[in-house]
């Protein structure tokens, strides 16, 4: 973390936090393979422009009967929905700074506020289950947050 930005050399990804709070780690689990990389949380008072980011690493051990990325974000969706989620849009696949990814957008609907969108975008890289869970006050602001706050770096470029 430097200043408002977060970067990842492993995995090559870096956020722009412009605005934002940054927690890094937030939870690693071990034995159970998987971290909470990193949670940005959007410093407005302005709930327009509010948003959240979380990084996360699962291990692909932990799946060995996976098939697909789009098996494991519909997996994730559907607990979603257990959980009172409204699908907006089922499993999508979309490049983020060039890295194919796999995305579903859920909507969630709280007793005591306006709705909010909940993306979660998923792909394999270095033998993990990478993910950007992202809320935000729309589908469209989940777009703009990926085109302009998440990059990968090059393969072979420093």
């Amino acid at each position: 973390i430097t200043a408002s930005q977060y970067r990842n050399d492993f995995f090559g990804i870096a956020f722009d936090a412009t605005d934002a709070k940054i927690t890094a780690p937030s939870v690693v689990n071990v034995e159970g393979r998987r971290a909470r990389l990193v949670d940005v949380i959007s410093d407005t008072d302005d709930s327009q422009h509010e948003y959240t980011l979380s990084l996360l690493a699962d291990s692909m051990q932990n799946y060995p009967q996976l098939e697909s990325t789009e098996q494991y974000v519909r997996s994730v969706r559907h607990q979603f929905e257990r959980e009172g989620l409204q699908t907006v849009t089922e499993e999508t696949s979309l490049k983020i700074s060039g890295v194919s990814f796999v995305g579903a957008i859920m909507k969630v609907a709280p007793a005591d506020g306006p709705p909010h969108f909940r993306g979660m975008y998923t792909t394999r890289l270095k033998g993990y289950l990478l993910s950007l869970d992202i809320t935000a006050s729309s589908p469209e602001q989940l777009k703009e947050i990926l085109a302009k706050r998440v990059s990968f770096k090059a393969a072979g470029s420093k």
